[in-house]
């Protein structure tokens, strides 16, 4: 028969003289009915006496490098974050006999990519489409002036209204411009010129 197991830690409390009086008490009359809290009290109490004996006389406390020393792994193993606890735990493990292949493999991988990849292969999305509704062109005038932005004009609205501006421009007798020549120039006017 196992002794109670709400008493096991007052029953080692007991043992080393370490319960309160009132508590104790309670507990003594507990023992008094169960017999197998009893012998687990026997034998906490002839484990404990055994502890007793077996401590050093001389006093012997921890140096305080020791302390130091302690506190100092403590506090390093409790600001590791998970992160630095998983490498120390791979370290050992991991050897550079392992990791300068690894990485070899891994360059050699990326730089196959970066060659094999198809050039112009990345889609660009295209706008949608839009409606297109005609629009009724506008009549072009005969007497447009010859300028380019009036031949852009007609070109934009159809080959056949360039040809018609261009045929009534051909057709229409502008004043001739005057030309000059070095032949026609007086004394005088390049007189002017120097």
């Amino acid at each position: 028969m196992k002794s109670c197991l709400t008493n096991r830690e007052r029953i080692a409390l007991l043992a080393m003289d370490a319960l309160e009086i009132q508590r104790e008490r309670e507990l003594r009359a507990h023992l008094d009915h169960c017999a197998s809290c009893r012998r687990y009290l026997e034998e906490i109490t002839s484990v404990a006496g055994r502890l007793r004996a077996a401590r050093p006389e001389s006093g012997g406390q921890p140096s305080a490098s020791f302390h130091r020393n302690l506190m100092g792994a403590l506090a390093k193993v409790e600001g590791e974050s998970a992160g630095e606890k998983l490498l120390a735990r791979i370290r050992p493990i991991w050897d550079w006999r392992l990791a300068l292949p690894a990485a070899t493999a891994a360059a050699l991988l990326i730089a196959a990519l970066v060659v094999m990849r198809p050039r112009g292969s990345i889609p660009i999305p295209m706008p949608a489409r839009l409606p297109v509704r005609p629009v009724a062109a506008a009549p072009l005038k005969a007497d447009l002036e010859p300028t380019f932005a009036n031949y852009e004009m007609a070109f934009h609205q159809s080959l056949e209204k360039l040809d018609e501006l261009l045929t009534e421009q051909g057709k229409s007798n502008p004043e001739p411009s005057p030309v000059y020549t070095a032949a026609r120039l007086s004394r005088s006017n390049m007189a002017d010129w120097n």
